[in-house]
This record gives structure tokens, C-alpha cells and sequence, in this order.
């Protein structure tokens, strides 16, 4: 089990590039509420496997100059840095076994097979991309709007479409 750390502009190199071990970085800001879901998603990340992955958070507007290197434009922003790779990065929210699906963490933990792998049938994995697919569509289809406004919208026209007789007139 490992804490979380935060880095700052003149310490990221030292905790982030030159670590021996994957890191997974969280962009964010003390205003953000997206960011506020995040942080105990990561905070289980860094109970559950903290000895083999550090977990670190990057406030943006303390840090500009590391936001703007790393062209940090949305948050919450979740980076994966891996020693000699590109890191790889998602943005919004994601829960743990999201992150942990993308980034492929299970696959850098020595001795802890991925769940769906051990369990050795179809059944697993199609309950697991299930699972997914459904957290993911769940995610997207939360309106933001209040249902009354998205009902009007979808009933509205979208304007005149070739050839249907809705021409201005006068000319």
C-alpha cells in the first residue's frame, strides 16, 4: 500500500520521469467536480496496488508551466506514464476498473493474473466487456439537460433540407 504523492512543476520529473515503476497521474483542479468523483477511484487504485504502480496528482492551476508542456486542456485528465514509453492518457471521468482496463494495468502487476484470464471461460469475459459497455453507456447517456429540455430538442426540426420546398422567398 502506497500514498498518493503530489508533484509540482519542479518536482514531476523527479517523481514522475525518472520513476523505475509505471505511474498513473491525475490532472486536476480544487474546483473541478468531475475531479472530486475521480480522486477516490484513485485513491483505491493506490490502496490496491500502490506497491507496484505509483499514484500521483498534478494540480493544474498551481502548475501552469506542466500543464501547458504536457498540453493538459481537460480535466479530470488520467495519464499513464510508463518508463521509456509515451504515456498514454484519458480524460473525464472513469471509475477503476475502467482505468484499469485502459491502461492495461492488470498486465504490469507481476503474480496478479487479469480476472477475466483466470477465470478461464467466455462467460467471464463476455460478463466483463458487458460490464464495461454498460458503465460506458450509462456515463454517456446521464443527460445533462433536464428531460423536459432534451424532449423539446429531439422534437424540434433541423432546419430546411435540400428539395424540401422550405426555400426564402422573395428571391
Amino acid at each position: 500500500m502506497s500514498d498518493i504523492q503530489h508533484a509540482t512543476d519542479a518536482t514531476f520529473e523527479e517523481i514522475v520521469l525518472k520513476s523505475d515503476r509505471p505511474v498513473v497521474v491525475d490532472f486536476w483542479a480544487a474546483w473541478c467536480g468531475h475531479c472530486k468523483v475521480v480522486a477516490p477511484e484513485l485513491e483505491k487504485l493506490a490502496a490496491k496496488d500502490g506497491d507496484q504502480i505509483a499514484v500521483v496528482k498534478v494540480d493544474v492551476h498551481a502548475n501552469p508551466a506542466l500543464s501547458r508542456a504536457l498540453n493538459i486542456m481537460s480535466i479530470p485528465t488520467i495519464a499513464l506514464f510508463r518508463p521509456g514509453e509515451q504515456p498514454k492518457g484519458v480524460t473525464g471521468l472513469r471509475n477503476l476498473s475502467q482505468l484499469e482496463t485502459e491502461f492495461g494495468l492488470q498486465q504490469l502487476l507481476p503474480g496478479k493474473p487479469d480476472p477475466v484470464l483466470r477465470a478461464g471461460s467466455g462467460a467471464a469475459l463476455r460478463d466483463s466487456v458487458e460490464r464495461s459497455v454498460c458503465d460506458t453507456v450509462v456515463a454517456r447517456v446521464t443527460p445533462r439537460r433536464s428531460p423536459a429540455a432534451l424532449r423539446c430538442r429531439r422534437g424540434r426540426s433541423r432546419g430546411p433540407r435540400a428539395g424540401s420546398g422550405t426555400r426564402a422567398r422573395g428571391h
